[in-house]
């Protein structure tokens, strides 16, 4: 059974991006099917960040409880890098999220948030996971692994548990920027 790579949104009425059967495309997004064309732009909010837009017949924002418009090009969200002309490469979401086994969506903003509003952390650090998983975090804490890891569940979704906790001393400017990560 032929397999190939695909790229589509709702908003662009499914697939918009596909492999043909034999000929992958290694390190890089399929082309775009026939009648789509597609677009980036700088995102004004990003510096370096480009966004892909795709533009095509069967555009349309309507499943957000609005009236289905179509729109001549929708903004993914996704940032992409030119690979060669007419070629992309995708570098991730403009928002940080990261699409759970699950399909859902997880904000590293939010468990990191959740973790520095809790009174026993000092401060944290969460990223994507590199392997394994959905998301790592680093704390500068002292507790129990486990328990903390349960509380993330009960609180955020079994999606936002990290598959790993590194113990971390965690240095900042004075406006908040993160400086390094200092493992314990």
């Amino acid at each position: 059974i032929p397999v190939v790579a695909y790229y589509g949104l709702t908003e662009t009425g499914g697939i918009v991006m596909a492999e043909r059967p034999g000929f992958p495309e290694i390190g890089r997004l399929p082309p775009a099917c026939e009648g789509v064309t597609l677009h980036t732009r700088r995102a004004a909010e990003l510096p370096g960040k480009v966004e892909l837009g795709i533009e095509g017949p069967n555009n349309y924002l309507g499943y957000c409880g609005q009236p289905v418009l179509r729109h001549e090009v929708v903004w993914t969200g996704d940032c992409v890098e030119e690979v060669e002309p007419g070629g992309f490469r995708w570098m991730g979401r403009l928002d940080h999220a990261i699409k759970a086994p699950d399909t859902t969506w997880v904000f590293p903003e939010n468990l990191e948030r959740w973790l520095r509003e809790q009174s026993c952390i000092l401060d944290a650090v969460v990223k994507p996971a590199k392997e394994g998983g959905v998301l790592e975090c680093w704390v500068d804490w002292e507790g129990v692994p486990e328990l903390l890891l349960d509380e993330i569940e009960a609180n955020l979704g079994r999606n936002y548990r990290p598959t790993t906790v590194h113990r971390a001393r965690i240095e900042r400017s004075q406006l908040g920027k993160l400086n390094r990560v200092i493992p314990r």
